[in-house]
């Protein structure tokens, strides 16, 4: 290397700067690991639940609810029903059709694919998302890829997300109600009915009647289940509550062993 392309790399280097907006790119994973959930956090309370995680946030402006957040998908995913009522339609989508295999191990080809921005609790982002024709509980599914660009920490328990920015803790609460009367048929929907059509947390406790072997009170267990024995016949058989018609409780039979 000649002396003066020496001095000059040596000068470029002393003069370099660093682009802050790549500097915050980079420490995002690291600042989410900052994050804390406490009891407070709980946008129900002490209410026992089981309910996934649905947020509100604008998409290209457009105010969107039924957003799904999901760490265990590996993209994110829009509806073209979703993508056209948002005045967006397939034209606008880039070609580059991907499988997507869900739980059930069916297999969808999208239709491909578009990067949008979302404004969620004050702050705007952006997503790549694989676009389907299907109908889906959910309008807009945000997968891993999002969640750890931004270093989003979700919590179905607290029913909100929490992030790092400018080292401060960001907390952005879950959509308490996303879904209508009328959308009963939603496979997600049985989780924000009210508490009498719920699954209670401590489903009530049932006793045998007198008799060899019985008298013993059965102790639900903490999935929810009420094991009744009857030691006469070496069987335990599994009830599950099921619903609340009319303040009587209807059990459907999960299953039997003998002990």
């Amino acid at each position: 290397m000649s002396p003066e392309m020496r001095n000059a790399l040596t000068e470029a280097l002393r003069h370099a700067t660093l682009d802050e907006s790549l500097l915050s790119e980079l420490v995002r994973p690291a600042e989410a690991l900052n994050v804390t959930f406490s009891n407070e956090d709980k946008l129900l309370g002490s209410r026992h639940h089981e309910r996934p995680l649905y947020m509100i946030c604008r998409i290209d402006g457009t105010k969107c609810n039924k957003v799904l957040i999901d760490p265990g998908s590996s993209i994110s995913i829009m509806s073209l029903r979703t993508l056209r009522n948002i005045s967006l339609d397939v034209e606008h989508l880039v070609r580059s059709p991907i499988n997507i295999q869900g739980f059930n191990a069916k297999t969808q080809t999208s239709l491909g694919a578009i990067t949008l921005p979302i404004e969620m609790g004050g702050f705007r982002m952006e997503v790549k998302f694989h676009v389907i024709n299907s109908d889906t509980t959910y309008k807009a599914l945000l997968g891993r890829p999002w969640l750890h660009e931004y270093g989003i920490v979700p919590s179905t328990l607290h029913q909100c997300i929490k992030f790092m920015y400018k080292g401060v803790e960001h907390k952005i609460d879950g959509d308490i109600s996303p879904f209508q009367e009328g959308e009963t048929h939603c496979a997600d929907a049985k989780y924000y009915m009210d508490d009498c059509n719920r699954r209670q947390k401590h489903p009530p406790s049932v006793t045998w009647g007198e008799g060899p072997g019985r008298g013993s009170m059965c102790v639900p267990r903490s999935d929810g289940r009420v094991p009744l024995r009857d030691s006469a016949y070496q069987v335990i058989i599994l009830l599950t509550v099921t619903q609340r018609v009319r303040g009587c409780l209807l059990f459907s039979v999960a299953g039997y062993r003998s002990p």
